[in-house]
Order: structure tokens, then sequence, then C-alpha cells
């Protein structure tokens, strides 16, 4: 049960990380719930990733905000590739 907790905190963190890079950088939008989701797919990478080598929970934490906040970023600059190659 502990594990199962401190996941979901982890994926929250990537939703406040993603919903932050919303009231930052304006340009990096994808609305409330683009950014929810982004959030919460990028949150759960970075466990499914690295989760297993990293024991400190601590460090899961910042990781899982950082890659809420980096998820955003990149799908924008994918986002912005894909529409400048059609």
């Amino acid at each position: 049960m502990t594990a199962t907790l401190l996941i979901l905190v982890y994926i929250v963190l990537g939703i406040i990380g993603a919903n932050i890079t919303l009231f930052k950088l304006k340009t990096y939008s994808f609305g409330l719930v683009g950014n929810c989701i982004i959030g919460v797919f990028t949150s759960i990478l970075c466990l499914k990733s690295v989760g297993r080598f990293i024991t400190n929970p601590w460090i899961l934490a910042t990781g899982s905000f950082i890659a809420g906040a980096v998820g955003v970023l990149l799908f924008k600059k994918l986002i912005n590739k894909l529409s400048k190659e059609s």
C-alpha cells in the first residue's frame, strides 16, 4: 500500500509540474486538461524508466516534478516540428 501511495503522489507531482509550466510559460500551454495528461504520462515514464534504480523517494519526487515540466516542453517542440513538416 505504501508503494501505491508513493506512486500516486509522484503522479500528482508530475501534474503539478506540468501545470506550473502552464502558468509560467504561456506559449507552451496545452490548456489545463492537456497539461494534466502530459504530466501523468511523463511522470509515469520517469518512474518506469528510473524507478527501479533510484531508491530515494525525494529524488523520485523531484524527478516526477521535473518530468512533468519537461514533458510539456518536449511535446510542444514535437507539435511544432510536425506542423512545420505538413
